[in-house]
Parts: structure tokens; C-alpha cells; sequence
């Protein structure tokens, strides 16, 4: 009967200059034990180890497990410790120091050598879960195989992390106890055949980067979950197989969620990992004492795949222990760390499963220790009334305290509460006011475009309008120059009609003195009646013509038809005086002012007039349409022969 392995390593001091400036917790240590600064007593291992190497680590612990699976023994080893305390390192390591199961595996190639036997036997005995690298051997006539299968508990659900994480995203194994192997592992998890280092390093390597980490205040790359990788040895021995295993677990660093600042998914990680630590903390007491059964290791998985096999007929040593911690790091955590694996150390194992002391001891013996034990009852019984009453009084006691302290931390909350409120309302003020003052400078930048933009607008329906007066103002004055234009045609014509109608009137004035001198020599009867081309002044008085009235000139003016003439309002006098009627006036005495200018002005409006509505045809060669009436008079002068006007 013996406890079980239990070792520490002691992380070295880092690198950087924020390591060199911390203090080590630890105040003294030798191959056994080590005590803490601050702690009563020193904690005792199996071994201690601080400065050392990693294939020493592994002679120290893991070799002499390997070494027993050629042996048909089962081995388990797994790691405890607090966050960045080196766990992961010493399973693993790094491409330049192996981690322990580089080292497990290289030891059981070596051993190996050659001898793999062939593949197909092993696929046909464990069936579609047994699957081989592409680069291992299938054919071969030995009689060892190994199969390598790695899994994860996150968040206390079993996901194979030698398939695709999107696959496993929502995948949560049962644990039962395989009936090929008599193993206990998760349901149809994947056995990876593989007969060569580099493929074993590969598969493992591609399974632990699938591994769920997370970056936290302690660690950037903090484990979130519990790791286990089994070894399977297989041996042929005639037609049957017979499987070893050495199962190697890395479990997730126990911590807290003030120091790790954790909040979210890594609290949700964090709760999980702790309860299945404390479950296995509790687990560990629970074995120190008689009243350990194991249906007690049902209550957690990691308890049931770690535990399990410290009982039946199991060796001690197929179970070993590894705590890391850092003595740089916090005291608080490294105390808690040390106690929790304490009680691992008053844990004995029996070789056999319930096996009985057997004694040669007298009866007399157990009369003795029985009265001695009724003496210690009854003492006990007395003590325990007394400490029934004394608990009465100080339950009051405790309580009153109790009250008075939670009425004070209840005040000393108001208080913060009051200032945190008081707080969040400066704060919310002062947001309140940076968005509103946002705003208004959005708004005036806003308002600014848009006066901008309506004044651009502006200016350009005002050049428009400038541009349409202008076109219109040039529009208009076109047809002002049109205008004046036609005006001064019209003057233009105006004036010579003026100038024509100065030119009639000279030649009115000129047929009107040769009308007079007409009139002087009143030409002899014969001579009128030979010249048949002079024209005749017919009056319309009383009736009849009288030869001798006056010839008012020799130009054919007048013709000898009775409906054309001249009708005057007053008789004909003699020559010497004057002809008076509405139109003409004849001044006998030197013909001072022109006898027709005044009346022959009138004409001109009804010749143009006619001359326009008998479209431009010459009224004057009309004999019907040369007649015009003088004032409404009945003088008539018949221009046929001769244009008055021209």
C-alpha cells in the first residue's frame, strides 16, 4: 500500500525585463518538498523539479510508463496547475524541446522497430473507426500496432479533435466501455493507425491546434479545455488482440475569473473547467477514506477517464501526477494549487481490490478498546451538550455581528451605488451633450450646403433672367430699329408725297395762272368751236349753256357732257372780279395766291384711297371712275386726257 506518484515543477524565471523585477515565492525547497512564503508548513512530492530538461522530465516520470505498455500494464498521467504555469509545454513542448509524449512516442517506435503487423487486421477486429495515415505501413507480418486517439472535454461535452472542428462544433460523446478492448473512452471515438514518428507528430499536432484556447489577462493562449491523448498499444497473439493503453490528460489551469478578467464565453469556460476540478479535488479527499466507492467517480466525466483505473487489481505507479507552478506568479493562486493536491498524497492503493486484513488480535483486546470507546462516547456526549449550549449563545452572538455588518456593507453600497449613479448621469450628460454639439455641427454643415446650394441656383436663375432680358432687350430693340426703320419709310415716303403734292400743287398753281390768262383773252366763239379739244364750264343754274361764259383754260379739262361739271353757288361775273364757290377762289386782280392750292389738297386722300381698293390700277385714265366731287358740289373736271397730278 502506497500513495500515488505526484510530482512539481517549478516554471523558471521569464526572459523579459518585467520577469527579472519579480519576486520568487518560494523559501526554500529540496528533491521532496518546498515551502511558500507566508505558509505554516512545507508540502511534500514524490519529486521537485526546477531547472530542468524536458527529455529529463520524461526519464523521471513518463519512461518507466511507456516502458510498461510492452508489459500489458495501463498508465495514466496527467497534469494540474494554475493558467501559464507550463502544463501544455511539458505535454508538448515546442519545435525545439519535445514535449513528454514526443519522447512517450519516439520510445515506443524504438521498441517497435520493424515489428508492425498488418493493418487490415486490426480494421476488421475494431471496425470504421479504426482509420491509418496515408505514409504508414499496411502490409506487414509483425505482431504490434499503434493507434493514437485525441479528444477534448470543453465545456463538459466530448468532441473528437481528430475530426474537423466544424464537425465537432456541437458534438458531445457518451463514455462507455468498449467490449473489443475492455477500455473505458468515449463512443465511437477515432483510433489513428500510424507506423512512423513523423506521421504520429503530424496527426498530433493537427488534433491539439483544434483545441479550444482563448486569450486571457494570465495567458495569451489559455488552455479552455481538458485534453487527453490515448496511446494504444496493440499486440496480436494469435488470433486475438490485446490492447494497452497509456493515456496522457493536460487538463485546463484552474482560475479566477477577477484575475484572469474574464467575462463571456471565457466565464462560461472558466465555471466548467473549475467544477470538473473541484469534482475531482473532491474525488481525491474522497479516496483518503473508507467510505470512497466507485460510483463516486460518475459524477463528472473527467473524474470517471482519469480515475477509473486506480481501482481493481491496478498497480500504483500506472498513475502519475504532474503539478506546475509558476513561484513568479501570484501567492493566492499557488496556496490554492498546493492544497488542492494535498490530499492526493495520503492516498493509498491497494494491489488487490477488496482486500482484508486479516489480525491474530485477543478478544480481550476489542473488550478493552470497546469500553475505552464508550468512555470517549460518553465524554463526547457531555462535551457536545456543552457545546449545544454554548452554540445557542454564540449563533446570537454570530448573527447580531452578522446583521450589523451586512446593515453596514448595505449603507457602504447605497454610497457607491449613489456615486456610481451620480456618475453614469455626468457621463450620460456629458454624451448627451457631445452627440447634441455633433448634431449641430452636422446640421449647420447641412444647412451651409444647402444655402450654398440654393444661392448657386439662385445666381444661375438670375443669369438666366439677366440672359432672357437681354435677349429680349436685344429683341426688343431690333424691332425698334424695325420700327424706326418703317417710320422713316414711311417719312421718307411721306416726303415725297409731300414733295409730290408740292409739285401738283405748283403745277395747280401754273394750269391755274394759264387758266387765268386764259380767262383774259377770252377766246372768240369760232375759235372754241374749232378746237374741239378745249373743254366747256357748264353751269347748272337755270337750264340752258351760254356760249359766252368764260373758258376757264385751254387744257382739256372739261368736257362738253352735261353730267360732268362745275357747280358753283354764285353766277358768273365778268373779268375783272372774283369766282367764289367752296373750293376755288380766283383773285383777278394779279392772282396773289393760288386759286386751287387750299382746295386740291383734299383730293390727294380719296386718290390714294382708290388707287389702294382698285388694286393700283390708274383712276385717273377711268372715264367712269375719274369724276371726284369737290365738297359736295357737282363740279366735276374729267382728267381723261390730261393727269392733274402729274
Amino acid at each position: 500500500m502506497t500513495s500515488v506518484p505526484h510530482f512539481l515543477r517549478l516554471k523558471p524565471r521569464g526572459d523579459t525585463p518585467g520577469d527579472r523585477e519579480k519576486e520568487c515565492l518560494i523559501e526554500y525547497q529540496n528533491n521532496n518538498e518546498v515551502k511558500f512564503k507566508d505558509t505554516t508548513s512545507a508540502t511534500k512530492f514524490t519529486k521537485v523539479f526546477s531547472e530542468i530538461s524536458q527529455l529529463d522530465l520524461y526519464d523521471q516520470i513518463l519512461k518507466e510508463s511507456t516502458e510498461e505498455l510492452f508489459l500489458g500494464k495501463d498508465s495514466v498521467f496527467f497534469t494540474l496547475g494554475p493558467s501559464n504555469s507550463g502544463k501544455s509545454y511539458s505535454v508538448y513542448g515546442d519545435a525545439s524541446n519535445p514535449g513528454l509524449s514526443i519522447y512517450s512516442l519516439n520510445e515506443i517506435f524504438n521498441k517497435i522497430g520493424g515489428n508492425f503487423a498488418d493493418y487490415k487486421q486490426f480494421k476488421r477486429y475494431f471496425g470504421e473507426h479504426f482509420m491509418i495515415t496515408s505514409n504508414s505501413q499496411r502490409d506487414s507480418q509483425g505482431e504490434y500496432g499503434l493507434s493514437i486517439s485525441v479528444f477534448e472535454i470543453y465545456n463538459d461535452r466530448i468532441r473528437d479533435l481528430s475530426l474537423d472542428s466544424k464537425k465537432t462544433e456541437n458534438q458531445s460523446l457518451d463514455i462507455v466501455t468498449d467490449s473489443k478492448d475492455g477500455k473505458i473512452k468515449p463512443n465511437r471515438i477515432r483510433q489513428i493507425y500510424v507506423t512512423n514518428l513523423e506521421d504520429a507528430k503530424t496527426v498530433l499536432h493537427k488534433c491539439i491546434k483544434r483545441r479550444a484556447v482563448s486569450s486571457t489577462n494570465l495567458n495569451e493562449t489559455s488552455s479552455r479545455s481538458h485534453l487527453f491523448i490515448y496511446f494504444n498499444l496493440h499486440k496480436v497473439i494469435g488470433k486475438c488482440l490485446k490492447t494497452t493503453r497509456l493515456t496522457i490528460a493536460d487538463l485546463a489551469g484552474s482560475e479566477r475569473s477577477k484575475t484572469a478578467k474574464t467575462e463571456g464565453k471565457e466565464f462560461k469556460e472558466g465555471n466548467y473547467t473549475n467544477t470538473s476540478l473541484t469534482e475531482l479535488g473532491r474525488c481525491l479527499v474522497l479516496m483518503k477514506s473508507k467510505r470512497f466507492d466507485r460510483s463516486n467517480l460518475r459524477t463528472s466525466k473527467l473524474t470517471r477517464l482519469l480515475l477509473t483505473d486506480l481501482f481493481g487489481n491496478l498497480n500504483h505507479n500506472r498513475v502519475k501526477i504532474l503539478l506546475t507552478l509558476d513561484p513568479y506568479s501570484s501567492l493566492s493562486t499557488i496556496i490554492h494549487a498546493v492544497r488542492y493536491i494535498q490530499p492526493i498524497s495520503k492516498v493509498q492503493i491497494n494491489s488487490a481490490r477488496n482486500s482484508l486484513e486479516s489480525t491474530t488480535n485477543d478478544d480481550s483486546e476489542y473488550v478493552k478498546e470497546i469500553h475505552q470507546l464508550k468512555e470517549l462516547n460518553k465524554s463526547l456526549s457531555d462535551e457536545l451538550e456543552m457545546v449545544k449550549n454554548k452554540t445557542v449563545e454564540i449563533e446570537m452572538d454570530i448573527r447580531s455581528e452578522v446583521v450589523e455588518l451586512y446593515e453596514q456593507k448595505i449603507r457602504d453600497l447605497e454610497i457607491i451605488n449613489d456615486k456610481a449613479m451620480n456618475d453614469l448621469k455626468e457621463t450620460h450628460e456629458r454624451d448627451v451633450d457631445e452627440k447634441l454639439k455633433l448634431l449641430s455641427e452636422e446640421y449647420d454643415l447641412q444647412k451651409q450646403k444647402l444655402i450654398e446650394s440654393y444661392e448657386s441656383q439662385l445666381n444661375d436663375l438670375q443669369s438666366q433672367m439677366l440672359q432672357a432680358e437681354s435677349k429680349s432687350l436685344e429683341l426688343s430693340e431690333l424691332k425698334v430699329k424695325e420700327l424706326e426703320k418703317q417710320i422713316e419709310d414711311y417719312k421718307e415716303r411721306e416726303r415725297q408725297m409731300l414733295e409730290k403734292d408740292v409739285q401738283n400743287s405748283k403745277r395747280i398753281d401754273e394750269l391755274t395762272v394759264q387758266l387765268s390768262k386764259g380767262e383774259k383773252k377770252r377766246p372768240s366763239e369760232e375759235g372754241l368751236e374749232q378746237n374741239q379739244s378745249t373743254k366747256k364750264v357748264r353751269f347748272s343754274g337755270d337750264g340752258e349753256i351760254n356760249e359766252h361764259d368764260l373758258v376757264l383754260s385751254p387744257i382739256k379739262l372739261i368736257k362738253s357732257s352735261p353730267n360732268k361739271h362745275f357747280k358753283f353757288e354764285d353766277n358768273y361775273k365778268s373779268p375783272g372780279k372774283s369766282i367764289k364757290n367752296n373750293h376755288f377762289k380766283f383773285d383777278t386782280d394779279g392772282l396773289k395766291s393760288s386759286p386751287v392750292k387750299s382746295p386740291l389738297k383734299s383730293p390727294l386722300k380719296p386718290l390714294r384711297e382708290s388707287t389702294n381698293s382698285n388694286t393700283r390700277s390708274s383712276p385717273l385714265k377711268s372715264p367712269s371712275k375719274g369724276k371726284k366731287k369737290i365738297n359736295n358740289t357737282h363740279h366735276v373736271v374729267d382728267t381723261d386726257d390730261y393727269d392733274l397730278f402729274n
